[in-house]
């Protein structure tokens, strides 16, 4: 191992997202995948339309979102600085 981790991405989809009171989602169904390694300063929305093509998406649009880990709510990705902003939000070692 060359020392270096980067981070996990994991990625939910196929499912949906329903309603569990009070304004908040949660995602329920479809299926989980992992991407190991990933280097955040890679992150951008043509990295994650590439993952989505890996996983058999290949009609537009697919939406990203993403949830903090200590907050209730999903946050649309809809550009780079959203996939950034993304990013930032991963637990600091």
């Amino acid at each position: 191992m060359d020392g270096w981790e980067g981070f996990v991405l994991e990625i939910h989809h196929g499912g949906k997202f329903v309603e569990v009171g009070n304004g908040q989602h949660k995602y329920v169904g479809g299926e989980v995948h992992w991407l190991e390694r990933l280097d955040p300063n890679q992150i951008s929305c043509v990295e994650l339309n590439t993952f989505a093509w890996r996983l058999g998406y290949r009609q537009p649009p697919v939406l990203y979102w993403f949830k903090h880990l200590y907050l209730p709510w999903y946050n649309p990705v809809k550009d780079d600085n959203d996939a950034m902003k993304m990013i930032e939000t991963l637990p600091k070692k």
